[in-house]
């Protein structure tokens, strides 16, 4: 017998035989079978329950292949700016985030985009600055390619005019003098600040995860690929993990691996797939170079406005085949971000 039986709705099957349906019924997280109303009677029993959908579309559930779940979940918390179009909103908001936070807390934040608010032109820290001199901030553009600090971040993660651009990142900095303008480009430059920034307990972040899939339910979420990226010190796969142990991850997850623990899964014999129908292992996530908001796109052409910036190859040619050859030699699939055409073709 069913657990749960839908009728009177509308079924689009995707079989050409049997194209349309009106009932489906599901036992033990699966869908057990599909039909008329009719055909899919006898499995209703005393303790399945029935719903009427009165016409209604199904749809099976949705499943992102390509998610940063866990800091979405962090970030309901933070300043968001996402697709805010006003420079004196995106102001306010940093604002209210400062006064909300205790003296001297860090103020988080993401979504910012420059091309909303006129000429397209990078902000830099003294946009931050009288807002919050005496909290360090550290805003997210909309692609997490680019970190938008204020003095006193930079103060605390001891990067000056002196600081050398970290691999394959940059720091910004001003014409003039050399002095950093407060954007970080790429995750070498953005990992100085946020090597220093606290990390959430495990429980903030179970509590977290466990409103987000509440969300993703409402939308119609029932699965995920969480994508991880080098330098993320908050591990996804141990918060999805507790749920898991608790009974109460409600979301079928494949959780990618940082590049840069490319040599511990392989040392632990690690593979693609490892796990359960709800959580197990997938790839390994790398970079190929950045984003076209962030600038950072690796290019045929130089970009708009500039002789000589082609962007940046995150990683080379010859580390990404090495890295290839040994991923596949382990059973593990990769999973690279190429948004540039340069990027792409080599």
């Amino acid at each position: 017998m069913a657990d749960l039986v839908l009728y009177n709705g509308r079924l689009h099957t995707q079989d050409p035989g049997y194209p349309q349906a009106t009932a489906v019924a599901i036992g033990e997280r699966r869908i057990l079978a599909v039909g008329c109303d009719a055909e899919i009677e006898p499995l209703v029993g005393p303790d399945t329950q029935t719903i009427d959908l009165q016409g209604r579309l199904v749809l099976p559930g949705f499943t992102d292949c390509h998610i940063h779940f866990l800091k979405h979940a962090l970030r309901r918390s933070q300043v968001i700016l996402d697709g805010v179009d006003d420079w004196l909103e995106v102001r306010r908001r940093i604002r209210a985030g400062v006064e909300r936070a205790g003296p001297g807390q860090w103020v988080l934040g993401w979504g910012w985009n420059q091309n909303l608010w006129g000429d397209g032109t990078f902000p830099s820290k003294a946009d931050l600055d009288d807002i919050s001199p005496h909290n360090p901030l550290a805003l997210s553009r909309t692609d997490g390619h680019s970190l938008w600090v204020n003095s006193l971040a930079l103060e605390k993660a001891g990067i000056t005019a002196e600081t050398p651009d970290p691999p394959q990142s940059r720091i910004d900095r001003e014409p003039d003098n050399g002095e950093p303008t407060g954007i970080l480009r790429e995750w070498g430059a953005i990992r100085l600040i946020q090597d220093i920034i606290p990390e959430p307990g495990d429980e903030t972040i179970v509590a977290a995860l466990r409103e987000s899939i509440a969300e993703a339910h409402r939308l119609g979420l029932t699965g995920i690929h969480e994508m991880r990226l080098e330098g993320e010190k908050t591990p996804a796969l141990r918060a999805f993990l507790r749920l898991r142990q608790r009974g109460e991850l409600r979301l079928r997850v494949a959780c990618m691996i940082p590049v840069e623990h490319l040599d511990e899964a392989i040392a632990l014999g690690l593979g693609s797939g490892l796990g359960d129908a709800t959580l197990r292992l997938g790839g390994v996530k790398l970079f190929a170079d950045g984003s076209m908001g962030s600038g950072t796109a690796w290019m045929l052409e130089p970009f708009e406005g500039s002789d000589d910036d082609y962007g940046l190859a995150v990683t080379s040619k010859e580390e990404l085949f090495d890295i290839a050859r040994r991923a596949h030699a382990a059973g593990l699939s990769l999973t690279i971000h190429a948004i540039g055409d340069r990027a792409i073709r080599d």
